[in-house]
């Protein structure tokens, strides 16, 4: 019964054919290779993929490969990592481009967003101390002191000779 291989056999894997004993005719086929689904006779590979083994749609695609086998295409802003499309956050990984005196917001799958920190001015990925005396807040003549990041503001000398006041507004 086995003599025209009637089993499944894809020239990798196959389920074994056993001919049935005289006087008996015919045949049985063993049950599929593992990864397989069928009847022995006809076999087809388990969709390893139905079950998102990548993830959601949005993290990444999932290409059967195979018998137990799958491939996974991250999208980007995604990673595979532990078997699965990881989103990345360059700031949790310290991958990002901020100025050590800034802040690194996380924006959405591989993107952030860099903000200075008190007392700091810059675009984020570039800070320096804010000059709060910039603007000439003090009187006029009276000495003007920036406060050193991360403190913010100003500090003015005394008043001249002559005016009272808190050094920003004599009279």
């Amino acid at each position: 019964g086995c003599a025209n291989s009637p089993c499944f056999d894809d020239g990798t894997y196959s389920s074994t054919c056993r001919d049935e004993t005289a006087p008996t005719t015919g045949f049985t086929c063993d049950a599929c290779p593992d990864g397989f689904n069928g009847n022995g006779e006809a076999c087809s590979d388990i969709n390893d993929c139905a079950t998102d083994p990548c993830g959601p749609a949005v993290a990444g695609t999932c290409s059967d490969t195979g018998p137990h086998s799958y491939d996974c295409a991250c999208s980007t802003g995604y990673t595979f990592t532990g078997g699965t499309c990881a989103e990345i956050n360059v700031c949790e990984n310290d991958e990002d481009d901020c100025d050590d005196n800034a802040a690194c917001n996380h924006d959405g799958p591989g993107l952030h967003s860099c903000a200075c920190n008190a007392g700091y001015s810059g675009d984020g990925v570039t800070c320096a101390d804010t000059n709060a005396c910039a603007g000439d807040p003090c009187f006029d003549g009276v000495t003007c002191r920036d406060k050193p990041a991360p403190a913010e503001g100003f500090t003015c000398d005394a008043c001249p000779d002559g005016f009272n006041g808190d050094g920003v507004d004599c009279a």
